[in-house]
């Protein structure tokens, strides 16, 4: 889980409009007020296999629906330790949580009438919801409700800001979302966690564990447990990057040293420019009364291929994720100025394609954090999906070399795919409501959209994707040869599902004989344009 606490930049009706679809990352959320983290359709688990315990930073006091003062202090002076459920009304997972039972059966055995070890709240995030809702009033959108939050309930319900607003180190924002906190002020989120929560949700388990998490808690006397670093783990060589930590200590921290490149800095986050390729170590000392503990990260600083390709992240099995959506989601990489010598014309642009549909590619010039000046705009079609689409820049377009080169490509309706490993924050960009985020300002997780931009030293004389219909490629299924029939054919480049070329033809049949069996793509190059068409060799 990253550290990004409670980030506001998405709208909630974009929430309404955004899907998410992981495929491959662990506890990925989109980041909203109140975004919701649904587990039947995604990885979880811990972060490297342990409890992520953290510091609640202020307590609050708020009152609950009975007008009743509620003191998150006063539980843990008394030594209780508390479980907080986040929840909204119009929430479904959150109410699957509910109708569990599972908070019930915790209080009914930990708390007042059981053993009097523990508190349990349950705490509305939605800022609009009205006090009718928990009842179960029905409604749309933002204002529905799944039914009835406080029949039975015998624990207290908050239906305010309060909480939020004060304790903004405590509540992540997502839903659902719940913590276990400690009478020494350190908590841990327990939902979709085998040591807490297990999902699919299960009673006996989640109850069962809750004296575990009290026994294994961090206590004075223990050194400082460092959770993960925060940081980008490849980048760009001359960028420079801000690190950060997830950590815990009752007793109070005394020193915070981190070391990277032989330098040291102190403080919460360090700052530092990356100048030479290569692989470097990044290491966080914190140290209390206790002793110190450390904790270290890999950063791969990489240069550009100074060759007449540049590209962020070619290789589809890194690992990706596709963002759909029922509008339009524009993204791009930002190739810095520094990259640009030698680069004079843009020739063509690379991208992996998660879904079929059309596609607009625009290529920009100048701006450091937005587009600046448009040099190139076109729409093409795109005919199959998981797979790279090359479209080639039509007309001799110029470039400035010494301006940022920014390649902006708009999804109408369908799915973007980025891969999961490149770091480098020029290459994440995503537009939202017509601004410009990093990735990881809007997600929880680091990534590069996987796009290639070629240049060259003459203009083109004018390639045009076609969509393929006038193109014929048979017989297919093929257990060898292939046969092409197109209207002013120039070339056939067979590649496979991880966009590698692995054989080229100036004839309208191509032998894949000694070819392995698996789908191949055609990239089928013509007078009139380019098209791609999936084969199956068998």
């Amino acid at each position: 889980m990253v550290n990004n606490k409670a980030k506001t930049i998405m709208k909630k009706t974009l929430l309404l409009a955004l899907a998410v679809l992981v495929t491959s990352m662990s506890m990925a959320q989109l980041k909203s007020e109140t975004r919701v983290r649904d587990l039947s359709q995604m990885n979880h688990g811990t972060k490297d296999g342990a409890i992520c315990w953290e510091n609640i930073g202020t307590p609050f006091t708020a009152t609950d629906i009975n007008g009743n003062t509620i003191s998150l202090q006063s539980y843990l002076d008394s030594g209780f330790c508390v479980v907080i459920d986040y929840f909204a009304c119009w929430c479904g997972p959150c109410w699957n949580v509910h109708q569990a039972g599972i908070l019930d059966q915790i209080w009914e055995t930990y708390g007042p009438e059981g053993n009097n070890t523990m508190r349990v709240l349950q705490i509305e995030t939605e800022d609009n919801n009205t006090a009718a809702q928990l009842t179960g009033t029905s409604g749309s959108g933002y204002s529905q409700t799944a039914g009835n939050w406080v029949a039975g309930v015998p624990y207290p319900t908050i239906d305010a800001s309060a909480p939020l607003n004060t304790c903004t180190s405590l509540y992540e924002g997502y839903i659902p979302y719940i913590v276990f906190i400690t009478p020494e002020g350190c908590y841990c989120a327990i939902y979709g966690e085998d040591y807490g929560i297990p999902y699919p949700l299960n009673v006996a388990t989640s109850v069962a564990n809750m004296p575990t998490l009290r026994n294994g808690r961090p206590q004075s006397g223990d050194m400082p447990l460092i959770n993960y670093i925060n940081g980008n783990d490849q980048v760009l060589k001359g960028s420079t990057l801000q690190f950060s930590a997830s950590m815990c200590s009752v007793d109070p921290i005394t020193d915070i040293t981190w070391t990277i490149e032989g330098q040291n800095y102190t403080g919460a986050t360090a700052t530092h420019t990356f100048n030479t390729t290569g692989d470097f170590t990044v290491t966080l000392a914190v140290t209390n009364a206790n002793g110190t503990t450390t904790k270290s990260m890999n950063v791969h600083v990489f240069e550009w291929n100074w060759g007449e390709t540049m590209y962020y992240c070619d290789d589809a099995n890194e690992g990706s994720l596709g963002l759909s959506a029922g509008g339009a989601i524009t993204w791009g990489v930002q190739f810095p100025a520094s990259a640009m010598t030698g680069r004079q014309y843009a020739k063509s642009v690379d991208i992996f394609t998660h879904a079929t549909g059309n596609y607009n590619v625009k290529l920009y010039q100048g701006g450091a954090n937005a587009p600046e000046t448009q040099i190139y705009n076109r729409t093409f079609n795109v005919s199959t999906a998981d797979a790279w689409y090359s479209m080639n820049v039509s007309g001799s377009v110029s470039l400035d070399q010494t301006k940022n080169l920014w390649v902006i490509i708009t999804a109408n309706g369908y799915a973007a795919t980025y891969s999961e490993y490149c770091g480098d924050d020029n290459s994440n960009w995503i537009n939202l409501q017509n601004t410009w985020y990093h990735l990881d300002d809007v997600y929880d997780g680091n990534g590069s959209w996987m796009i290639k931009f070629t240049s060259g030293n003459s203009g083109n004389v004018g390639i045009n994707s076609v969509d393929g219909s006038n193109i014929n490629v048979f017989p297919n299924p093929t257990t060898g040869k292939v046969n092409i029939d197109a209207e002013g054919l120039n070339r056939i480049e067979v590649l496979d599902m991880t966009g590698r070329t692995v054989l080229t033809s100036n004839a309208s049949t191509v032998d894949m004989s000694n070819l392995n069996n698996g789908v191949y793509m055609f990239r089928v190059v013509t007078e009139n344009g380019t098209s791609l068409k999936k084969v199956v060799k068998r």
